[in-house]
């Protein structure tokens, strides 16, 4: 069962997707924050990690570089279990219950709280692979037993600007932390570096491979 967030028991879909649109303003004028590198778990294309509050290593969850990929971040609010995932529409249909089990998994079922759902990324390309992506995602979603609330929907058109008569992503990296404060992560916060430096920090945090 798939819900948008405030929106969810509301008949129009335009003033779903204005409500959606306005969000998405919102969080596309935020200012990137820096990170402790020291504490931040990087997120590679076709992969994704799961923490909770238990691991003392991870803090924060990151990825960058999305273009036409999209960045997922789904948390439980009462377990804290936080999963970020950099999908570039390769499976899909695959991923998205592994991104669900992967929180459910780590939610003790006597835990209240609901599974809330971010999505970040993709511009208005001209082969509208963003947009394939976007509706992919979201069918994905929309198919899972899990009622799963749509907090954040800036993807796709949401996350598009035009400078210099050519069309790019507002928004190309997110990090999350585990109290689920979402913020944009500056691009020079994970330069190739992080990727390195600390995916030799898992503990609680389980870092997976979406290739097939």
């Amino acid at each position: 069962k798939f819900l948008f967030f405030n929106a969810s028991r509301l008949p129009n879909s335009h003033i779903k997707k204005w409500i959606l649109n306005e969000s998405a303003k919102q969080f596309v004028s935020r200012s990137p924050e820096a990170v402790d590198t020291k504490q931040l778990l990087y997120v590679q294309q076709r992969e994704f990690a799961a923490t909770t509050p238990a691991d003392n290593s991870v803090s924060v969850l990151g990825s960058d570089d999305a273009t036409t990929c999209h960045l997922v971040v789904l948390r439980h609010t009462g377990s804290g279990a936080t999963c970020l995932a950099h999908c570039d529409g390769s499976s899909t249909c695959t991923e998205v219950p592994l991104i669900v089990s992967a929180v459910t998994s780590r939610s003790a079922p006597a835990k209240e709280g609901r599974l809330e759902l971010h999505l970040v990324g993709g511009f208005d390309d001209d082969r509208r692979t963003s947009h394939s992506l976007s509706l992919s995602i979201l069918a994905a979603f929309q198919k899972q037993t899990e009622e799963i609330h749509l907090e954040t929907c800036c993807i796709t058109d949401m996350n598009d600007v035009i400078k210099d008569g050519i069309h790019r992503p507002v928004v190309y990296g997110i990090g999350a932390v585990q109290h689920l404060h979402l913020f944009l992560i500056s691009p020079s916060q994970c330069d190739g570096h992080c990727s390195t430096d600390v995916m030799c920090l898992l503990s609680e945090c389980k870092t997976l491979n979406l290739k097939k």
